[in-house]
């Protein structure tokens, strides 16, 4: 009531109007404090008071980043004790300044015969240790540090999974169960049965986070080396037939980062996984790869684990300004990325994974599923399509003549039916076959063709240039001899064949998108440098644009 009767006077003195601003003015002041103390504080709760709610630090699958709140949710801030496997090691590590304690797993006596069904911590090739993984996650289990167990055999899987279930209330911490389910650069190491593996995860400990990787092996020259693409299709192709849903993350060496971050950046974003780097002491550091990794991957989706001091001291350093210390190629791709989002999928959405798209690359797996660019792309003096296309014959199959390959459409105007998409077709052959045809135009509209045809490389990689001149069209191919090193990226100066066809005056310029689609499944395209540009010429000037 006094509180009403002051307001009164208030308004009565300064006025109605006067009085609506000041509490317009209050309420803005308000809200802009309220925004700087949630930025400055991290939430509304004081960060003093968010630390003690238990519901934020509870429960093996929690994202360690929102557990370890320090790292302010970059994962390069995230400490790792690799290879805690004995009672020394695990004690410096829980009092030291880690947040994830990792440990190598094994049945106690592997391999031998006195092989027992109790799972241990040790450092291969010892089989004989005493240090008992239940008495080892006892310790472990008192402090706030985050678990890592890696598997090293699938023998100890199933023993080691019922141990953490029994312990599951005990456990508030995250937990990571990894192993390296696939071969991988140079190995010569077999990979944990992928099947068991997640047979028993899901079984017996599916509240977790899920690492996997690929084993490697040491080379003198890994210049030429990385993840190669069927490398990370096939893991790939295991989660989606597992259908896993626990947080994903792929471990991956070091030494093999510099031609493997578009496969592994691909791969993270179309299961929405994130990355680990490591590295082993045998490897030579190069700090290019790993600000290649921070350029590329954003902070809350990258972790590294790191032996070597110069490669973490550099890491902390430069992780925001990683773009200036990447290799000169990193950016000259970065002229000719793929943007997904100007491409949208059509066909049978039965094929739900034969479109993948991520802002590295795009996978075309069946032809009953294509791309259609959201631009429909206007007659102007000149059109360019560029692109890349790498066929992998993951199926072993024999290619057919003029059909097993890559076509793409210009100027269609019906392209509902992935059988009878009408426009200019440009058709890139997996044996190197080329072609420029018109298809499905009306009978109104004259046939031409033209075919050529390229020595294909062993790596069944080729770069394409198509320009459309209004009355003329030009497709440009170049064969690759390699798709899969970061130096891949670097254009030759000349094409290696050039086809020119005149278009029939008949075939109406309009407005039309691009069309990329396979013409089977013999083959897998992996589709990269993919950009749509439209070059203006005046009389003074020339200008491009990207689309």
């Amino acid at each position: 009531m006094a509180t009403n009767i002051l307001e009164t006077k208030i308004s009565q003195l300064l006025g109605q109007r006067y009085f609506k601003k000041s509490v317009l003015v209050r309420f803005l002041l308000f809200l802009i404090l309220l925004i700087i103390w949630i930025s400055v504080n991290g939430g509304l709760l004081p960060g003093f008071l968010r630390q003690r709610l238990p519901i934020l630090r509870v429960g093996p699958e929690l994202n360690i980043l929102y557990y370890f709140e320090e790292a302010e949710r970059d994962g390069s801030k995230i400490r790792w004790s690799r290879a805690t496997n004995t009672p020394a090691k695990l004690k410096a590590a829980l009092n030291g300044k880690y947040d994830m304690i990792e440990a190598d797993v094994i049945l106690k006596g592997q391999g031998t015969s006195k092989q027992a069904m109790t799972p241990i911590v040790s450092d291969l090739p010892a089989v004989d240790n005493n240090f008992e993984l239940r008495t080892w996650l006892q310790q472990v289990k008192k402090y706030t540090k985050g678990i890592k167990l890696d598997f090293r055999t699938i023998d100890a899987v199933e023993m080691s999974l019922q141990l953490l279930k029994s312990m599951k209330d005990e456990l508030k911490i995250p937990i990571w169960l990894h192993a390296d389910i696939l071969k991988g650069p140079y190995s010569s190491r077999l990979p944990v049965d992928a099947t068991r593996f997640f047979r028993n995860v899901r079984t017996f400990f599916p509240t977790c986070t899920l690492s996997l990787g690929w084993t490697t092996g040491y080379h003198t020259d890994v210049s030429q080396a990385g993840y190669t693409w069927d490398m990370v299709l096939d893991m790939h192709d295991l989660i989606i037939h597992w259908e896993i849903s626990q947080p994903l993350v792929f471990s991956v060496r070091l030494a093999y980062i510099k031609n493997s971050i578009p496969q592994l950046k691909w791969l993270c974003d179309t299961l929405q996984a994130s990355l680990l780097v490591w590295n082993d002491n045998e490897d030579k550091p190069v700090l290019e790869d790993v600000m290649y990794v921070a350029y590329r991957f954003p902070p809350e989706k990258a972790f590294f684990d790191f032996r070597d001091e110069y490669l973490s001291s550099h890491l902390k350093r430069y992780r925001h300004f990683s773009k200036n210390y990447v290799h000169p190629l990193v950016l000259e791709r970065d002229q000719v990325k793929f943007n997904p989002y100007a491409w949208v999928k059509m066909g049978l959405y039965i094929e739900e994974n034969s479109i993948l798209p991520s802002s590295e690359s795009l996978v075309l797996k069946s032809p009953a599923v294509y791309i259609v660019s959201i631009s429909k792309l206007k007659s102007v003096e000149t059109l360019h399509l560029k692109g890349r296309v790498h066929f992998l014959n993951r199926k072993n199959q024999e290619a057919n003549n003029g059909q097993t390959g890559l076509s793409i459409f210009f100027r269609s105007f019906s392209y509902s039916d992935y059988e009878k998409i009408s426009g200019i077709r440009f058709f890139i052959g997996v044996n190197g076959d080329l072609q420029i045809s018109g298809q499905h135009l009306g009978k109104n509209v004259p046939e031409f063709k033209k075919r050529a045809r390229v020595t294909p490389g062993s790596a069944s990689c080729y770069r394409f240039d198509i320009v459309d001149l209004r009355h003329e069209v030009v497709m440009e191919i170049n064969s690759l001899h390699d798709c899969d090193t970061l130096e891949s990226v670097q254009h030759e100066d000349t094409s290696h064949i050039s086809l020119r066809v005149n278009i029939p005056n008949e075939l109406a310029l309009g407005e039309q998108p691009y069309i990329l689609k396979m013409e089977d499944n013999r083959r897998v395209a992996v589709i990269d440098e993919l950009d749509i540009r439209t070059i203006y010429q005046t009389k003074k000037k020339k200008n491009m644009n990207s689309i």
